[in-house]
């Protein structure tokens, strides 16, 4: 009977090392923000990640629903682009909406801290764009730490797995093999 009993732990023991969450992180590849802003203006259109606004003329821009006598134009520099999320998955918000949360590496902490530091005291809103089209754009209420963020848009649950799927797929890291 001991026996059973040592052997049943220690199948529980190994299996919840198998399955116990790892901090390693996505590992997804994308160009950084200087490479992204040259493709985005060759290409004319723009590549998954979150935006500030500009002054200057460029091919998207976007006009706030609360705003409508106001267009903003996205700068082809982005701030945050897929390299940077360390997790990303389907969350809820308070409201039990569905949500993608982000978590930054901590290198990126920062870099979007400074982001919206810059769009809350320019009261300019940052902009998510996912396949090229514009599916947030939040005002800031005040400089955000930590490297934590929910986007949230008109979408359903499956419509915003379907848009964690893509991002997780379309920026896998490439998986290498000996030749």
């Amino acid at each position: 009977m001991n026996k059973i009993i040592y052997f049943i732990l220690v199948v529980l023991s190994i299996t919840s090392c198998l399955t116990q969450k790892t901090d390693k992180g996505l590992q997804l590849v994308s160009p950084d923000p200087n490479e992204v802003a040259v493709i985005n203006k060759e290409s004319n259109s723009f590549i998954d990640g979150i935006y500030p606004a500009t002054s200057d003329s460029t091919t998207m821009h976007y006009r706030l629903e609360y705003q409508p006598d106001k267009s903003y134009f996205i700068d082809y520099k982005p701030v945050i682009v897929p390299k940077d999320f360390k997790f990303l998955k389907l969350d809820k918000d308070v409201m039990d909406r569905p949500v993608i949360s982000i978590e930054l590496y901590e290198y990126a902490h920062k870099i979007w801290y400074d982001a919206t530091a810059k769009a809350y005291e320019s009261r300019e809103p940052l902009f998510v764009v996912i396949n090229n089209k514009v599916i947030m754009a939040p005002m800031i209420n005040s400089p955000i730490s930590g490297g934590r963020l929910q986007i949230s848009g008109n979408l359903n649950r499956q419509e915003t797995q379907k848009l964690i799927d893509d991002i997780k797929e379309k920026y896998a890291s490439p998986v290498k093999t000996k030749e």
